[in-house]
């Protein structure tokens, strides 16, 4: 079964069209017009082995946020295609456990997957952003990060450690012309939510996210136009966490 996704999203401000094919060998044809972002998606094919091809035309003039964004939720939607009905794929980075049952391995792999794997992909791609002078790290966080939460410490000690990690980059890189941040999302509309629907009307703006509010704010923190923000966390929570 061929595990390939299209998408085309055409907007006022930009023209995007995305194939992916997630059996491939890492080949990129990448065209967005913004230079560095380029370089990072051409990475992304090559070390995830997908074959990737994006086409972006955009406003340009006003900043590359627009295009950015475009791009994401268009690769969004080609991925989710691609992964059709997702049969044979575990999730291992979250798991309801109460602390006293939580085991060793489940433990580590939590920690895999949500904090060493932001420290590999940051060790990785740091020193070229230095080279440069210029770069964008955002890492993906979660509201048990600053808060805990209740058969989740593997969770949250990963995104709580993860969000460290990334206000340590932004001191240490800030010179170089780099910033990091963090996009700390709570109760967002996904097939993981499950019977957790069900609490939408006891969120204060009264409904669940969605990813492509998660995706904006990424796309806002990649932008030009948020240089000046560095090291800091940007909620997507509908106000379920207000600190």
């Amino acid at each position: 079964m061929s595990r390939t996704g299209e998408s085309q999203r055409v907007t006022g401000e930009t023209d995007v069209r995305v194939r992916v094919n997630l059996d491939g060998t890492g080949r990129a044809d990448i065209s967005t017009g913004v230079g560095f972002f380029d370089h990072m998606l051409t990475l992304l094919a090559h070390h995830s082995l997908i074959d990737l091809e994006i086409t972006a035309r955009g406003d340009l003039d006003t900043g590359s946020h627009h295009t950015v964004e475009d791009v994401g939720i268009t690769l969004g939607q080609a991925l989710r295609e691609a992964l059709g009905d997702k049969s044979g794929i575990s999730r291992f980075g979250d798991a309801l456990v109460p602390l006293d049952e939580t085991s060793t391995e489940l433990w580590e792999r939590t920690l895999a997957i949500n904090l060493t794997g932001g420290f590999l992909v940051a060790r990785r791609a740091l020193p070229g952003m230095r080279a440069l002078g210029y770069g964008r790290v955002v890492g993906l966080g979660a509201a048990a990060g600053k808060s805990g939460g209740a058969k989740s410490a593997a969770y949250a000690a990963s995104k709580a450690g993860l969000m460290t990690l990334v206000k340590t980059i932004a001191a240490e890189f800030a010179r170089d012309g780099v910033t990091a941040n963090i996009v700390a999302p709570a109760l967002i509309d996904t097939q993981l939510l499950g019977a957790t629907r069900e609490i939408a009307g006891r969120i204060p703006v009264g409904r669940l996210g969605t990813p492509e509010e998660v995706a904006a704010a990424v796309a806002f923190l990649v932008s030009s136009e948020a240089g000046y923000i560095t090291g800091e966390v940007l909620d997507v929570n509908g106000g379920t966490l207000i600190d």
